[in-house]
Formats: C-alpha cells, sequence, structure tokens
C-alpha cells in the first residue's frame, strides 16, 4: 500500500465516525476533535502548517463537508516530545470529552486507551498491530487494551 493511500485511509477512519451523525444532526451541530501529538507543537497542527499527513487530514475532513470554524472544533495537544506526560496529557484530554481522539505515537495512543474506553481513538501510527496489540478471538481481530 503506498504512503498517500494510507495517509488517505486514516483521515477517512478520523472521519467516518461523523458522516452518520452528520446525516442526523442539524447543520449548525460542531464535532469537536482532540487532535493530540507526541512531539509537534500544538499550533502547528493546522490545515497550513505541521507535516504533510497533518495537511492531508485535514484535507479529507473538508472533503467529507467538515470544516474547522463551521461545523467543526478541533483541540490540539501537544506532549512536546516528553513521554512522561503521556498519562497527565490523555487524563485532560479525555476529561474535556471531544467526539473522538486522533493521534499518533504507540505509547501515546495506548495512554489514551487506558483513559478512556468510551471516546473512539483513533491511532495514526507505523505498525499498530505490532506496538498497540491485537488478540485473536472466536468473532475475528480484536483490539486489546493492555495486559488482560
Amino acid at each position: 500500500m503506498k504512503r498517500r493511500e494510507f495517509i488517505a485511509g486514516i483521515g477517512g477512519a478520523a472521519t467516518s465516525f461523523l458522516w452518520p451523525r452528520a446525516a442526523r444532526a442539524q447543520q449548525t451541530q460542531k464535532h469537536r476533535i482532540a487532535f493530540v501529538h507526541s512531539g509537534i507543537p500544538a499550533d502547528q497542527l493546522t490545515e497550513t502548517a505541521g507535516p504533510f499527513w497533518v495537511r492531508r487530514f485535514y484535507e479529507t475532513l473538508r472533503g467529507l463537508g467538515h470544516t474547522e470554524g463551521v461545523n467543526l472544533v478541533v483541540e490540539r495537544y501537544s506532549a512536546e516530545g516528553r513521554s512522561e506526560r503521556f498519562a497527565a496529557l490523555a487524563a485532560a484530554v479525555v476529561s474535556s470529552k471531544p467526539d473522538v481522539i486522533v493521534s499518533n505515537h504507540n505509547d501515546l495512543v495506548k495512554a489514551f486507551a487506558a483513559a478512556t474506553a468510551t471516546i473512539p481513538i483513533v491511532a495514526i501510527v507505523g505498525d499498530p498491530i505490532a506496538e498497540i496489540g491485537y488478540e485473536p478471538r472466536a468473532s475475528g481481530r480484536q483490539p486489546y487494551r493492555g495486559q488482560q
């Protein structure tokens, strides 16, 4: 799979939760995304700044009819490259009750998985199966939340 196809798929996955809700909701309803990065400063997680995949994420949202400031609120957070902040940052983000959390680093995603079982988490990571972990079950491959 090409990198661009993968990134486009991630953007689509992050926004797919919004599509059914948008069909039922009024046009004025705003959805809230918590965009959390392990190292990139929060002010660079925008449609015009940051790396390619960040810009592509916003492009995909816009293509699906979700525009920041119109019907979408994006709350940006950063651990500023300090892994010791992951648990506290995850708790702070979860307490703000966003509709979905988008995050990049395997250990940061694990911190979110430990902090909530109700808010959807979109992980933009290199190898989610090996790093986050999957446990085979009779019904198929289901994500698990650490040691069981």
